[in-house]
């Protein structure tokens, strides 16, 4: 079987930013958001925008679930977008992953992207209504249960991605956090909605370009081979590397008495050193001393003949350090030499036991704490609204619901409290046993540990290395063309729009549905970023490289016209790239600084809300 863990860097860059988004849900195991789009589908009257919409998002959410099923996290890579909380994977896979994974996955997504879009174009053609949604009301379904948990809500996973802290702060002191909000998607909207399908649609086409199917294969097979490894005997003698362990580890006692009792005998003298030092420092500064040359050389000599002592004594400290450095790495290269016997091999089952325990532990604290912080924020808003609530049986109903929620808060710390402990029991038998197996085996660290990084490192670098497609490179950059033409077509229909309805984006004269503001200059600036991406993408801009001659850019449309693999120690030093070069102006990071500034230091939010 073809481990899962493999394909997580993969998989999780296909759509690093997707969640599954639902509406109203009630915990009866089915994904509403699938039934909605059936039901919507059915309908005569159904609006091909709204459709357009769920679409996408119920592709996005198939994504999602697969990275769960396969029981794949995100700790691989961080990708700016992986700092959406996802969800813990199952601790025990559902299914089982194979080379053919991410392909299929990826084509999957790029063929819903392209469905979602025919039906955006679909309701561009007919003149299609507007519709509200609610969005408040979405949450994303990370765990495939079909109910909504806690943290799974839209405010809670999008809104600090794009608010950013301070934003997020500013909106629940002003005592709307947690109030439904309400979005009219318009006719400007849908070209909105086809400038991220076209988006999310380049960065499959770009996965699928490096299809890393063949490097799956190749990992597949060797583990398949090294399954099937053949022992050689062991040629060292267990009692003697035994005896000679307990030896090393009797001089290692003996390093570290004299150690303790160099550091006990040194400790007061260093002590003295630094004061006498700081205090000769302190009369240097004096005036008299300054004027006076004799006694300057005096103190000068005498603060250098204590800086040597000093000098000394750190040495004498590294000296005991560096000692038991080398016999504990001769201990641990010793222990290396002993066979695995069923003792070490039932340890590294428990570490890997208590490992998978202690994620779950984290996960159930986590979402217990969300838990309280969403009653806490649900407690504030309704103080709040009692505050300037006048009616009688409004303030009833509050005080009522106030009441349970002193109740529920207090059942859910306690829970929370008894998350947190079950996670750090399991934390300290977890440490313990790592420690036991790294002083049984003779290493400084658990391998596994970096197994996740050390895996999306190699699929990700082989990856590059072969030969793109060139019907996915050419694909990838195409829809991101397409992707600045919709959303420039976006602002020019937001422009001309003169109502002010609960807007998603607003112009310069309408309100955001969102507690956000959007100066005109931001959109601007905005304006000044999709010029250079176009002009990247055309080949009028170069892509400027530190290790290239003065005036030189990689060129974009030359690559795209005779795509080449980019082997990573090429692309840092150059020499990958050497056949793309061209002189001529480069792209700088100007618009893309001007925009930061605009945005208060949220430009990756904004963009990410722009597109």
């Amino acid at each position: 079987m073809f481990g899962n863990k493999v394909i997580a860097a993969c998989l999780a860059a296909v759509l690093a930013g997707g969640v599954a988004a639902q509406n109203n849900p009630q915990g009866n195991g089915t994904p509403r958001l699938e039934a909605r789009i059936a039901a919507l589908s059915a309908a005569a009257e159904a609006n091909p925008f709204e459709l357009g919409m769920l679409t996408t998002l119920r592709a996005v959410e198939k994504v999602v679930q697969a990275r769960y099923e396969y029981g794949i996290d995100n700790r691989t890579l961080g990708l700016p977008l992986l700092r959406l909380p996802m969800g813990a994977p199952r601790v025990t896979p559902a299914r089982e992953a194979t080379p053919e994974t991410f392909r299929e996955v990826v084509e999957t997504f790029v063929a819903d992207m392209s469905a979602a879009r025919r039906l955006v174009k679909q309701a561009e053609a007919a003149g299609a209504e507007p519709f509200e949604l609610t969005v408040t009301e979405l949450w994303f379904d990370m765990n495939l249960n079909g109910m909504q948990d806690d943290g799974e809500g839209v405010e809670e996973v999008l809104a600090p991605v794009i608010f950013g802290r301070q934003g997020m702060r500013d909106w629940k002191a002003s005592g709307h956090y947690g109030q439904a909000i309400t979005v009219r998607f318009d006719a400007a909207d849908q070209a909105w909605l086809a400038a991220y399908t076209h988006m999310l649609s380049g960065l499959g086409h770009a996965a699928m370009a490096f299809d890393p199917t063949p490097i799956f294969e190749n990992v597949a097979e060797g583990r398949r081979k090294m399954s099937e490894a053949p022992d050689i005997p062991n040629i060292y003698d267990p009692e003697e590397i035994a005896a000679e362990i307990a030896a090393l580890e009797a001089e290692q006692d003996r390093l570290e008495a004299v150690q303790k009792e160099a550091q006990d005998k040194t400790r007061k003298r260093d002590k003295e050193l630094r004061d006498q030092i700081n205090d000769i420092n302190a009369q240097l500064r004096t005036r008299d001393v300054k004027n006076d040359q004799a006694k300057r050389d005096e103190l000068e000599a005498r603060r250098a003949e204590l800086k040597a002592e000093q000098q000394k004594l750190w040495a004498d400290r590294r000296v005991h350090s560096q000692n038991l450095r080398t016999i504990r790495n001769e201990i641990s290269s010793a222990k290396a030499k002993l066979p695995l016997n069923d003792v070490t091999q039932d340890l590294q089952a428990r570490v890997d036991k208590l490992n998978a325990d202690y994620r779950a532990a984290t996960k159930t604290f986590r979402e217990a704490e969300q838990h309280v912080q969403g009653i806490t924020d649900r407690q504030i808003a309704l103080r709040e609204a009692l505050e300037v609530e006048q009616s009688t049986d409004s303030r009833a109903a509050i005080q009522t619901e106030l009441a349970k929620l002193k109740q529920a808060l207090k059942e859910a710390v306690s829970e929370k409290n008894t998350a947190q402990q079950s996670m750090r029991d399991i934390g300290k038998q977890k440490s313990k046993a790592e420690m036991e197996l790294r002083l049984r085996t003779g290493t400084r660290s658990t391998p596994q540990d970096f197994r996740p990084i050390i895996d999306a490192l190699y699929i990700l670098i082989t990856a590059l290395e072969q030969q793109p497609e060139p019907a996915h490179v050419q694909a990838a950059l195409d829809n991101w063309r397409s992707m600045i033409s919709e959303n420039r077509r976006f602002w020019t229909l937001l422009d001309q729009e003169t109502d002010n309805t609960r807007e998603w984006i607003p112009n310069a004269r309408q309100d955001a549905a969102l507690p956000l503001t959007i100066e005109p200059r931001v959109a601007e600036a905005w304006q000044k970023i999709l010029d250079d991406a176009e002009d990247v993408l055309e080949g009028r801009l170069l892509i400027p490289h530190p290790l290239l001659p003065l005036g030189h850019g990689v060129s974009l449309t030359h690559y795209e016209n005779n795509p080449t693999p980019l082997d990573l120690l090429g692309l840092i030093q150059g020499a990958a790239l050497y056949e793309h070069v061209a002189r001529g102006p480069r792209i700088t990071a100007q618009s893309w600084r001007q925009f930061q500034r605009l945005t208060n230091g949220r430009a990756a939010g904004f963009a990410l809300f722009f597109n």
